[in-house]
């Protein structure tokens, strides 16, 4: 997926295929790339070029080491649209949640789109969780956005229209791409006298039943709440399934909750026969959209598409290795919109040398503040 010019050093990056080969040469190739990134926003977008002039990057044709960009707060895309690329141009937007109509979203236009597609090629497929001749049984614990442009009523979700989209959308059918399909069962239905969508607990476990009956291996995409009550009405009925070996849970998981993961995933052990290694949370970044994965140890590690940086919250100079602070997470891939950098409200920890066996740095999340 070689790009030319402004993007050479980012086209090199995108097309390293190991996404977790932290080699010096990667590091250098990063640094390239996202030094045409901040080129690249800097002559799109006014807001972001008056922006670093402010925290005192002036001299736009020089090269910037990673750590001297600026970081944007999250919360600043809540009250500001920027964007570097015409408005025609933007092929998605992705809300952090139906609910949710805020500004702080994730803006692609059609070269990040392609740039995504190619990081979530690389980085699932680095962990050996991309098989395209398998066929697998996907049980997503959300609703088929398909329907939601069909129905004319008024429903408590409000439609997807044109280019927008939820996270839920985007990153199920990306999820649900790594693999040929035997069957997709979409968990949360739709009510048409009572023009409202709900989650039966019931009817999804027995559909996990009946995958749990073919030779096929199945893959569950979802959230922790869900994939509690699906154990609860398994364990009320006394029900122990045995599902293919081959077989995955995908959790995204944005830390707003309290919910005891090792518990969880022992339960899903004793109902499900999966083991914990076959449970991967996921952490996304809902501005900037990279999957971090988590290994056997529970870490999330860094692809070599991005980079990451634990601040003090005072100083906003980078903590000791040891110590906690807040969460900057760094990416040239985006070129629709200036998210590059940003401040997260995750307070993080940098670890390396994870006994899993992954090269490069990892991030244990310890708080969120809301």
């Amino acid at each position: 997926m070689s790009e030319g010019k402004p993007f050479i050093k980012c086209g090199e990056l995108f097309d390293c295929q190991k996404a977790y080969d932290h080699t010096p040469e990667n590091n250098n190739l990063f640094d390239e790339a996202m030094n045409e990134a901040l080129r690249w926003h800097i002559s799109h977008c006014e807001v972001y070029k008056n922006y670093l002039a402010e925290s005192g990057i002036i001299d736009f044709k020089n090269n910037y080491m990673v750590e001297q960009i600026p970081p944007i707060l999250t919360d600043i895309f809540n009250n500001h649209r920027l964007v570097s690329v015409p408005e025609k141009q933007i092929k998605f937007e992705i809300q952090p949640s139906l609910q949710n109509n805020s500004s702080n979203r994730l803006i692609l236009d059609a070269r990040s789109h392609k740039r995504i597609l190619k990081i979530y090629e690389n980085i699932f497929g680095s962990l050996g969780l991309i098989n395209h001749n398998q066929k697998v049984n996907y049980l997503c614990l959300t609703y088929d956005s398909k329907l939601l442009n069909q129905e004319k009523s008024s429903i408590i979700l409000p439609p997807v229209q044109n280019n927008k989209l939820t996270n839920i959308n985007f990153y199920f059918d990306l999820l649900t791409s790594l693999t040929a399909h035997r069957s997709v069962f979409y968990a949360i239905k739709y009510n048409k006298k009572k023009s409202q969508y709900y989650f039966d607990a019931e009817l999804v476990a027995k559909k996990l039943i009946d995958f749990s009956c073919h030779s096929e291996p199945v893959r569950i995409i979802g959230n922790y709440e869900m994939l509690i009550q699906i154990l609860d009405w398994l364990e009320n009925h006394n029900i122990f399934l045995k599902i293919v070996k081959d077989s995955f849970i995908f959790i995204f998981d944005n830390y707003e909750n309290s919910i005891d993961k090792n518990a969880t995933k022992a339960r899903c052990r004793k109902y499900l026969d999966i083991s914990s290694e076959k449970i991967k949370d996921i952490f996304i970044l809902p501005e900037q959209g990279i999957p971090y994965i988590s290994c056997k140890c529970g870490n999330f590690h860094i692809p070599i598409y991005a980079k990451t940086i634990v601040i003090d919250p005072e100083s906003l100079l980078p903590v000791a290795d040891t110590d906690d602070g807040l969460l900057v997470s760094i990416t040239p891939y985006l070129s629709g919109f200036p998210a590059i950098s940003i401040l997260t409200n995750y307070k993080a920890k940098l670890e390396n040398n994870c006994s899993c066996g992954l090269k490069g740095n990892s991030i244990r999340i310890t708080k969120v503040y809301k």
